[in-house]
């Protein structure tokens, strides 16, 4: 079993996508950009954000929430690269 640290990669997966291709197909973006959308590199733009709630049952503002975790874990991530440089 994968290991999956992406709260947004979670839902993905438990929604039944297996891959970030075969949901990107469906929400209309390329498979990169839900990449760095579930690894915190870049926020989903609204429209997205709703067609995610959609695809994966959730609310809107529970992929608000998981797309701000994976934003903040992201810039600690960044924040402690730059501390051992």
């Amino acid at each position: 079993m994968r290991k999956i640290a992406s709260l947004l990669g979670r839902m993905r997966l438990d929604a039944g996508y297996e891959s970030a291709n075969d949901a990107s197909r469906v929400l209309g973006c390329s498979a990169s950009h839900l990449q760095q959308i579930e690894r915190g590199r870049i926020g989903p733009s609204q429209a997205l954000m709703g067609r995610m709630a959609g695809l994966y049952g959730a609310s809107i503002g529970e992929v608000q929430w998981a797309s701000d975790e994976s934003r903040r874990l992201f810039a600690l991530r960044c924040v402690a690269a730059f501390k051992k440089s």
